[in-house]
């Protein structure tokens, strides 16, 4: 497990760094800068006194060191002070480990905090390293293979996604692995303990299995002329939205397009008429490529009859990122119903068809939530098939739940009107307001949101088409 393997080198260099340390660590702290531009307010002086005095009439060791080390920290934190307080929750975690042990789980809120202050700064290894510390303290106080170890997992797994979504390129793939090692690990906790997977290990399962398959040439119906005509119509719903950005300045709209159709770009496949990711399409493919569109609409849906490729894993290990999520996701609902837990397998059900709507098999999708449906009217649960507004699906269900971690020191907001398609895709996207000062971040993020997928709204389990739906997205730049 990756947590396993990476943490074992990293704990014995952290004994060895707290015994050579330890003194100069239970030293006074030095006190912030007061020539900063910013003010520090009296509670800090404070503080850095009754730390003073409690050094001078107690040993290094003693508690009230730590907790006042703590206090200090969530002050400076709050006024801006990062840096600083970083060192003051690296003091209160020393002295934690030196009363309590290296294996303490109150810890945890110490180094939660550490890794809040590696987030501010955009210190991405080490703000990891403090949530893989996290997830070793706990191993080490749990059984592995208890219900209890989940949690820590699907932390682990949530900040690799996070970091695939925000900084990943196309060809990176190392943090899906990661997460990968770590579904495996829950599925086999579960499958030890004889009991279904849980919801949020099926929202996890099914943003990394979605995001896996979109890196693969070979996944059943989302093949290489599929993914440029989806790129194309994302493209197109983006220039409209930067036309309505920029209505009487026109190589402002076109700048807007051309970011975001980059943005798009790197976050597709290489394009089948091997067109750089920084190159438009031709005048003479951008025909052949709406005559394609527009023809989807008269061929009958595909139905999911795909085979089971025997590929080898690997070479062709994204390849079975469908096979993978759709298998799972059965193998839940199957194991839910029997349990006679309605609720459970009601969501296991709509996580399926969910599935079979991210890879373009709309007729079994809405087979599939009509049969939801039917399910819920004989459970007397149809309460819990209302929906107020479309429901984001695979990273996008998730990544409000992430720390933002871009990457500059501004930070900005957009509130964007979407119109939702019955195939719950973005038709159409307008900036409502926005503080994001540098138009090309707005127009990369006005991108992100027309890639998003949606579970249209659904009365008596049907999708209804072209929905309004509002979102709000920060971003750092």
């Amino acid at each position: 497990m990756f947590i396993k393997s990476r943490l074992q080198p990293a704990v014995l260099l952290s004994i060895i760094w707290s015994a050579a340390t330890f003194a100069q660590e239970s030293s006074p702290l030095p006190l912030p800068n007061l020539n900063s531009e910013i003010s520090v307010p009296d509670s800090v002086t404070m503080l850095m006194a009754q730390i003073s005095e409690v050094e001078q009439s107690q040993d290094s060791f003693d508690l009230k060191l730590g907790e006042l080390s703590f206090e200090l920290g969530l002050q400076l934190s709050a006024i801006g002070l990062t840096e600083e307080a970083l060192a003051a929750f690296h003091r209160s975690d020393q002295n934690m480990k030196i009363n309590q042990g290296l294996y303490s789980e109150n810890r945890e809120i110490f180094l939660r905090k550490i890794q809040e202050q590696h987030i501010e700064m955009q210190n991405w290894e080490a703000a990891e390293q403090s949530l893989e510390m996290l997830a070793w303290i706990k191993a080490r106080n749990y059984d592995t293979q208890s219900l209890d170890y989940v949690a820590p997992l699907q932390e682990m797994i949530a900040w690799n996604l996070a970091i695939d979504y925000y900084q990943s390129s196309y060809r990176e793939t190392n943090h899906l692995l990661s997460a990968h090692d770590d579904l495996e690990d829950i599925y086999a906790i579960y499958e030890n303990n004889e009991q279904p997977i849980d919801t949020k290990t099926a929202e996890l399962a099914i943003a990394l299995n979605h995001r896996m398959a979109l890196r693969d040439e070979l996944t059943p119906n989302i093949g290489r002329m599929d993914s440029e005509v989806e790129a194309y119509r994302q493209v197109v719903v983006l220039s409209r939205s930067c036309q309505q950005q920029h209505p009487v300045d026109l190589e402002q709209a076109n700048n807007c397009a051309r970011a975001g159709e980059r943005e798009i770009r790197s976050k597709t496949r290489e394009l089948n008429y091997g067109v750089s990711e920084n190159q438009s399409l031709s005048n003479t493919q951008q025909p052949v490529l709406k005559a394609y569109l527009e023809s989807l609409t008269s061929v009958p849906e595909p139905i999911d009859n795909s085979v089971e490729y025997d590929y080898d894993p690997a070479q062709l290990f994204f390849s079975r990122s469908y096979t993978r999520g759709r298998d799972l996701l059965m193998s839940q609902f199957a194991a839910w119903r029997v349990t006679g837990d309605s609720t459970n397998t009601l969501q296991a059900l709509l996580n399926l068809a969910d599935w079979y709507l991210l890879f373009g098999y709309q007729e079994t999708a809405e087979g599939i939530y009509a049969t939801a449906w039917t399910y819920a009217e004989r459970e007397n649960m149809t309460d819990q098939m209302q929906m107020l507004s479309p429901l984001p699906l695979s990273i996008n269900g998730l990544v409000e739940e992430f720390p933002l971690l871009g990457s500059g020191n501004n930070e900005g907001v957009a509130d964007f009107a979407l119109i939702i398609n019955i195939q719950g895709k973005v038709e159409r996207i307008e900036v409502i307001q926005s503080n994001i000062a540098d138009a090309e971040v707005l127009a990369r993020l006005t991108a992100e949101i027309s890639m998003s997928r949606y579970r249209p709204i659904l009365r008596e389990g049907l999708p209804i088409a072209m929905v309004a739906h509002s979102v709000t997205k920060k971003v750092l730049y």
